[in-house]
């Protein structure tokens, strides 16, 4: 004789949260798209990215923040001081070394930014835009 036992989960449970986890992801990946694609059709030429953009090390003090524009382009400058037990020289090699692309922005402004460091005495000179 054949013993069958019944589990005392139901048989449609475990499809019906793979199914809602696949619709949340894509529910994600199209808010996403959505974000990228209206940060790229309103940007304009002169957004510039902030300091939180730039991802500093942990203890770097920016020192002084401008912005320059010409032939409809703009880009920050950033003064940074090293944090404390580093050297201006690190600091520079860090930037340069973690930046070899370009900085992946955040979920809600996810725009790439460029990032080109160089060493200015005790401080580093760090330019960043978003093109």
């Amino acid at each position: 004789m054949i013993d069958a036992r019944t589990s005392s989960v139901r048989s449609g449970v475990v499809p019906s949260v793979k199914r809602v986890a696949i619709g949340l992801g894509v529910v994600a990946l199209l808010v996403f798209w959505g974000l990228c694609f209206f940060f790229e059709f309103s940007k304009t030429s002169g957004d510039v990215p902030e300091a939180a953009a730039m991802r500093f090390p942990a203890g770097s003090v920016v020192v002084d923040t401008e912005k320059h524009c010409r032939a409809e382009r703009c880009w920050s400058t950033f003064s940074v001081a090293p944090p404390p037990g580093m050297t201006a020289t690190e600091l520079t090699a860090q930037i340069e070394g973690a930046n070899t692309g370009p900085i992946l922005g955040s979920f809600s402004d996810p725009r790439f930014v460029y990032a080109k460091a160089t060493l200015n005495g005790l401080t580093v000179h760090v330019v960043g835009s978003y093109w």
